[in-house]
């Protein structure tokens, strides 16, 4: 069964309801797998890089203009607590990218159920 993600399950210092808040969810994988996690966010006219940290994993992925969802299917999530943090920034400016913000929520599902 998915477990669904949202801004108000957000820690930390930025979390809040404004279009630049961001956060970070504790969560506690109860069974050591290959899961699949669903990342809803707001499209953009310009291309955006989407960030997606779980336990010691960073994923870095480009995501083309008026896109707003991406899904990555291969993160291992071992048995235990872990801190799931993502966001979004725009791709195009010169580093360090602009404009990072929280994405809408997150749906991650165990593989081979």
């Amino acid at each position: 069964m998915p477990v669904l993600s949202f801004p108000q399950d957000w820690r930390g210092p930025q979390a809040g309801w404004s279009p630049g808040s961001e956060g970070f969810w504790e969560l506690e994988v109860e069974r050591t797998g290959n899961y699949r996690a669903r990342v809803e966010f707001t499209a953009a006219p310009v291309p955006q890089r989407l960030t997606v940290k779980i336990g010691d994993q960073v994923r870095r992925v480009d995501v083309p203009a008026d896109e707003g969802v991406f899904v990555i299917t291969d993160l291992r999530l071992e048995q235990g607590p872990a801190r799931f943090e993502t966001f979004v920034e725009e791709s195009h400016s010169s580093p360090p990218p602009t404009n990072r913000r929280g994405v809408l929520f997150v749906e991650i599902e165990r593989q081979g159920e």
